[in-house]
């Protein structure tokens, strides 16, 4: 089994999948069942346009957040909260 060589700075690393992950999501449209902070429950329809791993007003503890816009509006969404059984894209 051949070796393989182990990052000596992981931020750089981490970086490069953070990447990846956000060229597969932006500028698409996603639809999701979503449970906000007085525990609604709705779908959704987003129109993604950033993720990012961090904190916000609605959202104090770090976390990773998508953001983008829907029905009109721009909302922050904390991916734990998402029910991934009904993620699906829709463009």
């Amino acid at each position: 089994m051949e070796s393989m060589a182990v990052s000596e700075n992981p931020e750089s690393e981490h970086d490069h999948v953070v990447r990846d992950a956000f060229a597969i999501v932006q500028g698409c449209a996603y639809q999701f069942v979503y449970e906000n902070w007085r525990g609604d429950v709705r779908t959704y329809e987003v129109h993604v346009t950033r993720l990012l791993y961090g904190t916000n007003q609605w959202h104090p503890d770090p976390c990773w957040l998508l953001e983008g816009t829907s029905r009109g509006e721009y909302r922050t969404f904390d991916l734990r909260k998402i029910q991934t059984s009904s993620l699906r894209k829709i463009r």
